[in-house]
């Protein structure tokens, strides 16, 4: 590790090293390894000469992409408790980060997850009938419905009455050329009208999602 951590970057050692067989993957106490070491020097040559001596990064990359899942899921709950309500960037986003990294292998708070599906129904269902009744009694359908049912699809939440209204409230909003009416712009991402209909195709996906008959793939949340 310590040759791994020189700061000229050099090889010499580490080349040395490997040729005796020594084990790039080697842990310290802490779980650490020579890669751990060395790239706190940056990406030097050394880098190269472990990775090409078998060093594996994935037990690091799968560390920072769990930590980083964790910090996203523990703000959700945080959130609904303080606000009060659900919302796109700490209920959907956070959710559809959540369900990629399910779908890829790596660890997540179930429990949380649930609240999550959970927090985001609890806003919708009390208003169902309205919505099938095209009686809108949510800011900005397009875009915070749509952004709600991705969420729920991501964490695996099937198609249900509930979805079906929202996707329903959010089809009596699209425009004869396929656009959708979207209230308060907000710079830069939703600035012009194009901007504002960029994300057509997820928007499309949100109606499947709200309308089909089946669930999506991750784990099904009650």
């Amino acid at each position: 590790m310590w040759a791994a951590y020189n700061d000229t970057g050099k090889t010499e050692l580490v080349d040395e090293l490997l040729k005796l067989g020594i084990d790039p993957n080697a842990k310290n106490k802490n779980g650490e390894t020579a890669l751990t070491w060395g790239l706190r020097r940056g990406y030097t040559p050394v880098i190269t000469a472990l990775k090409k001596g078998g060093a594996s990064d994935k037990p690091m990359i799968k560390e920072s992409v769990e930590k980083a899942v964790a910090l996203l899921q523990k703000s959700g709950p945080q959130f609904v408790k303080v606000s009060g309500c659900a919302s796109c960037h700490h209920q959907s986003l956070p959710q559809m980060s959540v369900g990629m990294a399910w779908e890829r292998g790596f660890s997540v708070d179930e429990q949380i997850s649930q609240q999550q599906v959970r927090a985001v129904l609890g806003m919708f269902r009390p208003m169902r009938e309205s919505l099938l009744d095209g009686i809108n009694k949510f800011p900005n359908p397009p875009i915070s419905m749509s952004y709600a049912l991705l969420g729920l699809a991501a964490e695996g939440y099937g198609a249900d009455e509930t979805t079906q209204a929202m996707a329903h409230m959010i089809s009596t909003r699209q425009l004869p050329d396929g656009s959708f009416r979207i209230l308060g712009a907000r710079p830069p991402s939703r600035v012009e009208q194009y901007h504002r209909n960029r994300p057509q195709s997820s928007r499309d996906s949100a109606l499947r999602q709200g309308a089909r008959a089946e669930g999506g793939s991750g784990p099904q949340m009650a």
